[in-house]
């Protein structure tokens, strides 16, 4: 049997611990027959379940179609090398408008809107500890020197009156050496991340019955993004900067015995249960045995040895060095680095195209990972070509085609970087009957954005601490902003909460309008005095420590709020407050942004009496139990 149709491998076999999914061992492929699998499909099944079942009945519920899920005849779970190393898990389905068909699954969002929405993301998340974003990042920043320095070099030659002294010594030299420092750093992390792929067998779905509105109640099966459930290095925030927690597999989700797809025990001594949470370097086993057979790890490599040679001309550029150099040393010691490295590059371009294709002479159109070796590849050429024209520089045309080749080659390489940046967001929505039109404006947005917004109306007004269990049940991320939709919090205040959650780490970051350049505006006098009457009765009793408790908006991390939302017995107004007393107790973190909060413009607020008297025992009752 070739090595490239089965997993040779037990810890390397993708959701091995899923016992809902079946390997479909005809659809496990690769391009090269000598080298491991880089593509394979699982089935959803229960017929290898005993007495146990991954569906979620905790969560029936009879709405069984929303706006941003479609019908589906039939699912099947794409687990492609790449996607693995990157921590994305691909859902194929085969659409049906047929009312009685099986699963209710998310519209697709592979479309080229979707992937224009995930580079527009780039500026406004910065998941610092997710290695694969860092290489991203990395790489686009380098690959915009780049553009720089080929400014340096190309436009002298295209535009000569816009040269300056030195320009291409001094501003082409400097950039040169930052770019291609820039690029070995990249470079080391894709290595890193090819050791760290997602051996943690999770598949980033859950899967919930959900009983049909139709006569007869028949259920359908709900697949929707579970985040939570995956515990490989992109999840956890812990394992770039220490050591990451690893969760054990849900015991509904064990196999029987670790076997590897072929029936065969694994007893390799470096097999360990369920993953390795973050490792540096591999052992020789999983060298030998795993990571020299895989077209990725084999792709970082030429990429790490293309950019360590690059280097050396990037180093030798430098003003100082390039200008005291004789003709032959600045051959051997700066054009031929270029060549030697350029051609890694080209290598690790082909071998990344390679790695997503059906078959070695079949290009992947269709998939993004594809398109990216391509640009790098082109990117590659263009480097190489510079470096193989720079020993006849003293000629005008080749001094010309050489500065070319390193302007469009930088160019392909900045396409390529950034379209790597792929960010997840969503708003949920959840409208207890506003008499202000929220619902309709939202349904609009919904329309507009489609399954980025997610809609949870709920018939009356049932409390603010039963709507915040209400939305969160259906979050999908690591953090949760909560916040009011009438732009009483203004959308520009969550990037520096953000910032500053991610610069300390903190459990909770909560706007304030009573400290630094906070304020409110559009109350009048009577207003001002009860909330702040409010802020300095809790204050005083409980001594909290922040200095707005009956503010809304606020930064949490999801296990964070699902922790003391557990633990909170308010429903109403003083939810927020009883939020943050008891998190506050329970040893959370807790940072301030000022914030200006501006009264409602349409509508009407729902405060009122009741809810100041309630306040006021809410208060009370927190400093009898906490």
């Amino acid at each position: 049997m070739s090595r490239n149709t089965a997993f040779h491998s037990q810890r390397h076999e993708p959701f091995r611990y899923q016992r809902s999914l079946e390997l479909r061992h005809d659809h496990v492929t690769g391009p090269v027959s000598y080298l491991n699998p880089t593509c394979a499909t699982f089935r959803h099944s229960t017929r290898n379940q005993t007495g146990s079942n991954d569906l979620d009945h905790n969560l029936e519920e009879r709405a069984p179609e929303r706006k941003d899920e479609q019908l589906a005849s039939n699912i099947e779970f794409k687990w492609r090398s790449r996607d693995n190393r990157k921590g994305r898990h691909t859902l194929v389905v085969d659409p049906s408008s047929d009312s009685s068909a099986r699963y209710l699954v998310p519209k697709t969002t592979s479309s080229l809107r979707e992937v224009g929405r995930g580079i527009l993301r780039m500026g406004t998340q910065y998941p610092y500890w997710d290695i694969s974003w860092l290489v991203a990042i990395i790489f686009t920043l380098g690959s915009a020197v780049w553009v720089i320095n080929a400014f340096f070099a190309y436009l002298p030659l295209a535009q000569p009156s816009t040269l300056f002294n030195n320009e291409a010594l001094v501003g082409g030299g400097i950039s040169a050496f930052v770019g291609a420092t820039i690029f070995e750093i990249g470079s080391v992390l894709l290595m890193i991340e090819a050791v760290n792929e997602n051996q943690s067998g999770c598949f980033g779905w859950a899967l919930e019955r959900v009983l049909s509105g139709d006569e007869g109640g028949k259920s359908k099966i709900r697949v929707r993004p579970d985040k939570d459930n995956c515990v490989h290095h992109h999840a956890n925030e812990a394992n770039f900067v220490g050591k990451g927690s690893v969760k054990e597999p849900s015991s509904d989700f064990l196999s029987d015995s670790p076997a590897s797809s072929n029936g065969d025990l694994d007893e390799s001594a470096d097999w360990k249960d369920p993953g390795r949470s973050w490792v540096w370097f591999p052992s020789m086993h999983d060298m030998k045995n795993h990571y020299l057979k895989e077209l990725g790890f084999l792709a970082s490599f030429a990429q790490l040895c293309g950019a360590t040679i690059f280097w050396i001309s990037g180093f030798t550029a430098l003003p100082g060095i390039n200008n005291k150099m004789s003709h032959g040393l600045l051959d051997g010691i700066y054009w031929v680095p270029q060549m030697v490295g350029g051609s890694g590059f080209i290598i690790s371009g082909a071998l990344y195209m390679l790695e997503m294709q059906p078959k070695w002479y079949i290009p992947a159109w269709d998939v993004l990972g594809w398109h990216i070796g391509f640009w790098n590849l082109i990117g590659a050429f263009g480097f190489t070509l510079c470096g193989a024209l720079g020993p006849a520089y003293g000629n005008s045309g080749a001094e010309y085609e050489a500065s070319l080749a390193t302007f469009w080659g930088s160019w392909a390489f900045l396409i390529g970087s950034v379209i790597q940046c792929n960010f997840d967001w969503e708003i949920i929505i959840v409208d207890d009957g506003s008499p202000d039109g929220t619902l309709q404006v939202a349904q609009q947005l919904q329309n507009l954005y489609g399954s980025r917004i997610v809609l949870k109306p709920r018939s009356g007004k049932l409390g603010l601490g039963t709507a915040y269990v209400h939305g969160l049940k259906y979050a999908t991320g690591t953090s949760v902003i909560i916040m009011d939709a009438d732009f009483s919090h203004h959308p520009k205040f969550i990037a520096p909460m953000i910032e500053l959650q991610r610069s300390g780490d903190y459990d909770i970051v909560t706007g304030t309008r009573y400290n630094g350049d906070g304020g409110v505006y559009g109350w009048d006098l009577k207003r001002k005095l009860v909330s702040r009457g409010a802020n300095l009765f809790a204050d005083t009793v409980l001594r909290p420590g922040v200095s707005d408790l009956t503010g809304s908006f606020r930064l949490y991390k999801r296990a964070v709020l699902e922790n003391v939302i557990a633990q909170t017995e308010s429903k109403g107004y003083t939810f927020q407050m009883e939020l943050m007393v008891r998190a506050k107790g329970l040893g959370y973190r807790v940072a301030e942004v000022p914030i200006s909060f501006v009264d409602r413009v349409y509508g009407e607020s729902k405060l009122g009496g009741d809810e100041i008297v309630e306040y006021a025992k809410g208060v009370l009752n927190l400093w009898l139990k906490v």
